[in-house]
Formats: C-alpha cells, sequence, structure tokens
C-alpha cells in the first residue's frame, strides 16, 4: 500500500485504486464495505487521525448536520495547524475580499448611473400593487357581506322551519357557495 497525503485526508493505493485511508481502515476493521450513500466522520475533527475510536459511519445528510452543529457551538472542524488547510482558508478568504468588493462596487456604479429609472419603476411597482390589492379587497368585502346575507337568510328559513329542500333554499345554498369560492383571503398566494 501506498501511501498519499495532500489534503485534509491521507489516501492508500488498494488494488491500484486510490482510496481514503480512513474508509480502509474501517472497511478492514469492520470487515464490511461502507454503504452508498453513507461517509465516515471524524469525531475530534482531525482528518488526518484515523483511529478506529475516531470514525463514526453516518449517512451524508447526518455528517453535514453534525458538522453544522459543531460550527454553531464554536468548534474548529479542522485542524488550522495543517499548512494545506492554512493556505487554503488564505487563498479563499482573499479571493472573497476582493471580488466582493469588485461586485459592490460595480453594483453602486450600475445604481447610480440608472438611479432615476429604477427609482421610476419601484414607485409604479408601488403604485400598481397598491391598486390591485385596494381593489381586491374592496371585492373581498363586497362578497363576504352578500354570503352573511345569504348565510342570515338560510338561517331565518331554517328558524321558521321551512322545507330545506325547496328550491328557493336550494337557490340561497347554491349561491353561498359558489360566494364561498371566492371568499378567501386576497393576500393568501
Amino acid at each position: 500500500m501506498k501511501k498519499k497525503t495532500t489534503s485534509r485526508y491521507s489516501s492508500v493505493v488498494v488494488n491500484g485504486k486510490r482510496r481514503p485511508e480512513h474508509v480502509v481502515i474501517w472497511e478492514d476493521a469492520t470487515g464490511r464495505k461502507l454503504p452508498k450513500g453513507w461517509v465516515l466522520h471524524h469525531i475530534d475533527g482531525n482528518g488526518k487521525n484515523n483511529e478506529l475510536s475516531n470514525l463514526l459511519p453516518m449517512t451524508i445528510a447526518e455528517h453535514v448536520l453534525a458538522h453544522q452543529q459543531m460550527r454553531s457551538q464554536g468548534c474548529d472542524v479542522v485542524d488550522s495547524s495543517d499548512p494545506a488547510v492554512k493556505s487554503s482558508r488564505e487563498r479563499s478568504r482573499k479571493y472573497r475580499e476582493k471580488h466582493c468588493e469588485e461586485i459592490a462596487e460595480k453594483k453602486r456604479a450600475y445604481y447610480e448611473l440608472h438611479k432615476e429609472e429604477i427609482r421610476a419603476k419601484h414607485r409604479a411597482y408601488q403604485r400598481q400593487y397598491h391598486k390591485d390589492h385596494a381593489s381586491k379587497e374592496k371585492e373581498y368585502r363586497t362578497t363576504s357581506a352578500e354570503f352573511i346575507r345569504l348565510r342570515t337568510r338560510l338561517r331565518y328559513k331554517k328558524k321558521r322551519g321551512y322545507d330545506m329542500t325547496s328550491p328557493e333554499v336550494q337557490d340561497i345554498q347554491r349561491q353561498m357557495d359558489a360566494l364561498r369560492i371566492h371568499r378567501k383571503p386576497v393576500y393568501e398566494s
């Protein structure tokens, strides 16, 4: 077995294929292959510590959740003293600093150039939004009032002992059913 260490994890060549060392160690110790969709979690966060007691098999979803919980608790998930990790983090930080500032500058320049046009579009959108919702709100109130009026008529007829199968009562119920469809609040989309 040839051993190679270039990233956070050591890898070995087994039967002509390069594989993560921690997976090979776990499979040899348990006598089983790691199921598809499963990974081995390094409990202490150190990818170089491949002791069997430090390896915990879990699904990819569980693994992501475990790392999120570690980050939320302020745990350092990787060994920061590792030079490969340090340089990778430093490159990522520098890239973000440089490009985020460039993007923000481009957005500011675009906004300054098109400020009046953007504001006019925004005002037009707001006017249309309020106009649409005001008319829908008025329509909703009208249908609600009509529904209440019909419901009151139906209750009156029930109270007076009208035949509930009569055409007049059936007509009231049909009108109420038609209004029920339109009575949903406007703001639910």
